[in-house]
């Protein structure tokens, strides 16, 4: 039996938003082999990747069909099983397409040959109609909405491959671009726009505006002044100091976070009495984000600068000891020194620069005494003095010779007799008195 098919028109349409429609419109002759059905599967698609199944079911009707022959001359090829089949038997025909960039229709074209009797041809053309004018070009897309600052940020953008979108930043102090990726390169919102290409019919011009928030994790940089140094205060052993303002901190906010200021954990609060030698103070700062900056510190040190203070005794005078010449005092206790660093010094007693160890045999006369102190820092005090007098409160002692006896002299009634030189005196200054001697008032010559 000769069986004639034509197929005069057969179209498969896949795009975005528009379903495929595939009508394939044939004329037979009675009891020939035809179309059963045709499906595509998915009817529409949305972007590249995607995979397209053609199915075409031959009815053998009447005939055995002992082989089955597909030349295809455009589109995919179309693969048939069985290839061989009996009497209304169905034949199933697919084929496969993926899906890529810029696909705006798909197209096969092509002969199924049919073994009867006789061999039967079937032609097929399938065609997609043009796609719908301006379709969106972000199908999808998505930004986080915070980043930290020094961040990257890659965009996933879903859109046509391999067409490229361009990204740029409205907010340069904030974020750049750099490909598809922002870079937070500042504290703030990062706004940014995503823009896709004009492929007229195909594609408008698309645009994916991207809002960052960009968080701040940037601490802030304490600079320190140098090592800090100062006198004790006149009377006092502190130096009292404000040293709240010195030093320096930087912020990348652009604000300038407050300072502490502390000594042993204790914050200051303005002037602070500093004790002599070294103290430590540290600073502190935290920006409005809370990240701390790194502790800094410097050294305050005091030393003192003041001299101490002697106070000398009045002048001194004493008598001279029983049967000596000198009075014997200790004056190593006399007088007092102060001094600010509140340790007392020690006095040194000097006699003609020889240190006074404690009791001294002071001879007659006016001798002075010196005072010498340093405090601890080294400072000397001025040198003090004072005066001992001594003086000789004992009577010398007269030792008399014996009583006298003698004739007088030839034709006188006297005795010619010198007793100027009897008897002694002693004295205890060391020194012999001279003896007056006197008769009744009238010195002896």
């Amino acid at each position: 039996m000769n069986l004639s098919m034509s197929i005069f028109q057969s179209f498969w349409r896949v795009s975005q938003l528009a379903a495929l429609w595939v009508v394939l419109i044939f004329s037979a002759s009675a009891q020939a082999q035809y179309i059963d059905s045709e499906t595509a599967s998915p009817s529409n698609f949305s972007g590249s990747g995607e995979t397209i199944t053609f199915t075409v079911a031959i009815n053998t009707n009447n005939s055995s069909v002992s082989a089955v022959n597909v030349s295809n001359s455009v589109g995919p090829m179309l693969s048939c099983s069985p290839t061989s089949a009996g009497l209304n038997s169905t034949i199933t025909c697919t084929g496969t397409y993926t899906t890529t960039a810029g696909d705006t229709s798909v197209t096969a074209a092509g002969t199924i040959t049919l073994t009867t009797g006789s061999s039967i041809t079937l032609y097929y053309n399938v065609s997609a109609a043009d796609p719908s004018p301006n379709t969106p070009y972000f199908s999808s897309g998505s930004a986080p909405t915070t980043a930290a600052e020094g961040s990257s940020v890659p965009l996933a953008l879903v859109t046509p491959s391999g067409v490229t979108p361009s990204l740029a930043s409205n907010t340069s102090s904030v974020c750049t671009a750099s490909g598809l990726t922002l870079n937070m390169v500042g504290v703030g919102t990062c706004n940014a726009v995503a823009t896709g290409p004009a492929s007229s019919p195909f594609y408008t011009e698309g645009t994916l505006n991207i809002s960052i928030s960009v968080t701040d994790t940037e601490p802030p940089v304490i600079t320190t002044p140098g090592a800090q140094s100062a006198s004790t205060d006149t009377g006092a052993n502190t130096a009292t100091l404000d040293v709240t303002s010195l030093g320096s901190v930087t912020d990348n906010s652009g604000t300038t976070p407050a300072i502490t200021y502390a000594i042993g954990g204790t914050p200051l609060a303005g002037a602070y009495a500093f004790p002599m030698g070294v103290t430590t103070v540290t600073m502190d700062a935290s920006d409005g984000a809370g990240n701390a900056a790194v502790q800094q510190s410097f050294t305050v040190t005091v030393t003192d600068g003041e001299v101490p203070v002697i106070t000398a005794p009045g002048a001194q005078s004493a008598s001279t000891d029983a049967g000596a010449n000198t009075a014997t005092l200790d004056v190593t206790s006399l007088g007092s020194v102060t001094d600010n660093s509140g340790t007392t010094p020690t006095i040194t007693y000097a006699i003609g620069g020889t240190p006074l160890a404690g009791a001294h045999a002071f001879p007659m006369g006016m001798t002075t005494v010196t005072m010498d102190a340093s405090d601890g820092a080294g400072n000397a005090a001025v040198q003090q003095s004072f005066t001992v007098t001594v003086t000789d409160g004992e009577v010398p002692v007269i030792t008399a010779p014996g009583a006298q006896s003698a004739s007088t002299d030839a034709g006188t009634n006297t005795a010619m007799l010198d007793v100027t030189s009897l008897g002694s005196v002693t004295d205890n200054s060391g020194t012999t008195p001279t003896i007056t001697y006197a008769i009744g008032g009238t010195p002896l010559a």
